[in-house]
């Protein structure tokens, strides 16, 4: 999600959390509770209604939805572009919510406003990628909506992602911290020192 840069925070991150277990097993079952009674607070679960905020001048009831088939990937590559995120192609989008093994869709009434997604192994390992949320909507607490979405979901000891330079503090105020090994090879976009993802 590419919200609110911050221009002192230049430094690229990759970034990692941990689910503590073993002799800590209790504590790490209310840490996985947490991101369920966070999103259930704020969009509709088995639990309760949606949330009704006031926004953009008028009442808004946010759903987050779990089923990309019906999704317009036009108006997803949109969402992307308006973050600002970067340009996606439509189809290209479409392969690569649908192939993975979460995504969420964030809707105001029928409007696609922000939408996120990850890989998993199911067991041991998940990574979180391309959480974006469309500016107007930004500040509401939707992305960290997306964010405890996925991490009910993913339900693994391991959660990896990278931020988008200026966003490491959104992740950070999630409980996600920087790795001191992580290492990637990444597409020539974003392979450029001055990107801000490489060192």
């Amino acid at each position: 999600m590419a919200a609110g840069y911050n221009s002192r925070l230049q430094r690229p991150a990759f970034v990692g959390r941990w689910v503590l277990e073993g002799a800590n097993r209790g504590f790490a079952s209310i840490l996985r509770l947490a991101p369920v009674v966070a999103s259930c607070y704020l969009f509709p679960c088995r639990f309760g209604p949606p949330l009704k905020r006031k926004a953009l001048g008028r009442l808004m009831t946010i759903r987050l939805l779990t089923d990309g088939r019906d999704v317009n990937w036009a108006e997803a590559a949109e969402v992307f572009r308006l973050a600002p995120l970067g340009r996606r192609e439509p189809e290209k989008l479409r392969k690569a919510f649908l192939s993975s093994a979460i995504s969420v869709y964030a809707y105001d009434a029928g409007t696609l406003v922000g939408l996120g997604r990850a890989l998993s192994d199911g067991e041991y390992q998940a990574a979180i990628f391309d959480v974006v949320v469309l500016p107007a909507y930004q500040g509401k607490g939707i992305g960290r909506s997306i964010v405890a979405k996925i991490e009910a979901t993913l339900r693994v000891p391991n959660v990896i992602l990278y931020a988008v330079p200026g966003m490491e503090r959104f992740y950070a105020e999630l409980g996600y911290r920087r790795m001191k090994t992580a290492m990637a090879k990444l597409a020539p976009a974003m392979n450029d020192v001055g990107d801000g993802y490489l060192e």
